[in-house]
């Protein structure tokens, strides 16, 4: 991290000026030992002395101004891996690789392709990729569930994340992890398919707090600034 970096180059100098101004003192008290009584030199050793007390006063700014510097940059690089951190634990990223993809079916009411009536969708529906498109977790987390289901969500993952969230991948063509696996943000969780109940080849997304399903939109936003 940028940042990071320029925290240790402050370490760096600061460590220099520190050298520094033991040098300038050590040479300020030698310059007095050297006095031997000469008014010419006296005169000559006030003024060198003078002009030392100066430069050895600046270096002292310049490392008091540094030592102020340094505390503020290590705690917003604290500050930034915090943040970080927290959005890996947050199902923001786009479930499928590179983004690819875009919403054939949107969370909430909708009408049900087999039947033709109105249900609550619980999730949203990815196509416009081929059968076979990687896709990846949207968050840190553990599969509790790697299955498949004749009639529903044919192959599928759910994985669990921090805070109560889980989010849950249906319809793919085979999986990439089993039970119990802990997976990394952007990890391939499996590929793209139409197992299950499905009409065409799409990846079902789902985000739950709990057991209770939210629309994916208010996470994947926080990512993108924007809806797919």
């Amino acid at each position: 991290m940028e940042i990071n970096s320029v925290s240790n180059n402050f370490s760096k100098v600061l460590d220099e000026l520190s050298s520094s101004l033991r040098i300038k003192e050590n040479n300020v008290g030698l310059n007095r030992s050297k006095l031997d009584g000469d008014l010419a030199d006296f005169i000559d050793l006030q003024m060198l002395e003078a002009n030392s007390f100066k430069e050895l006063n600046d270096l002292k700014n310049v490392k008091n101004t540094i030592e102020g510097s340094i505390s503020p940059l290590k705690n917003i690089v604290r500050l930034l891996h915090s943040q970080n951190k927290l959005l890996n634990d947050i199902p923001s990223l786009w479930p499928i690789i590179k983004g690819n993809g875009i919403v054939s079916l949107h969370f909430g009411p909708a009408i049900e392709p087999f039947t033709r009536q109105w249900y609550i969708h619980k999730g949203i529906d990815i196509a416009g990729v081929r059968i076979g498109t990687a896709i990846v977790a949207a968050a840190d987390g553990e599969v509790v569930r790697a299955s498949y289901q004749v009639t529903g969500y044919g192959n599928f993952v759910q994985i669990k994340h921090k805070y109560g969230l889980s989010t849950l991948y249906a319809h793919m063509s085979r999986l990439n992890i089993s039970k119990g696996s802990y997976v990394r943000k952007g990890q391939v969780i499996g590929f793209l398919g139409q197992t299950g109940y499905s009409t065409g080849p799409h990846l079902h997304y789902e985000v739950r707090i709990g057991s209770q399903v939210v629309n994916p939109d208010m996470y994947l936003n926080l990512a993108t600034g924007a809806s797919k």
